[in-house]
């Protein structure tokens, strides 16, 4: 070995985007706003619109209540079968619609997260936001 030695380098933060950078009142402003984008931009374009995501949890509640009830009869021994199997499913599609679209909704808004800076935790909590918005008018229907 030499004489030389390298010197200790120390290592330094470096500041990245945060996931709620810019304060709450931004945070909120934008995740309310791309949640109602992305409302209005997935019912209001369509022919059908919202009644199309109502007939897919009706349509598939009223197979399996005819299967649980008719072919296998046991739906008809649970007192409010009808009610709980509606209720259950609207539930579980609002789970599967938010965890299936907050998982790729990052991947899927890539050109934005990589040219602006914003924060980064807004885009799968207005995926959920709006499947939440859904859910909310299904169990108006439910009720």
């Amino acid at each position: 070995m030499t004489g030389a030695e390298p010197a200790a380098v120390e290592l330094q933060e470096v500041r990245g985007p945060s996931a709620l950078g810019g304060g709450r009142s931004r945070f909120f402003e934008l995740l309310w706003l791309i949640s109602v984008t992305e409302f209005k931009k997935t019912f209001f374009g369509t022919v059908l619109g919202y009644v199309w995501s109502l007939m897919r949890p009706l349509l598939l509640f009223a197979v399996l209540l005819v299967v649980f009830t008719k072919i296998f009869r046991i739906g008809s021994e649970v007192p409010h079968y009808a009610v709980l199997l509606l209720f259950n499913i609207v539930l579980f599609g609002f789970f599967q619609e938010a965890t299936g679209g907050g998982v790729t909704s990052v991947l899927a808004q890539e050109s934005i997260v990589r040219k602006t800076q914003f924060p980064r935790l807004v885009i799968p909590l207005a995926v959920v936001l709006t499947t939440l918005f859904t859910l909310g008018l299904n169990m108006i229907v439910v009720l």
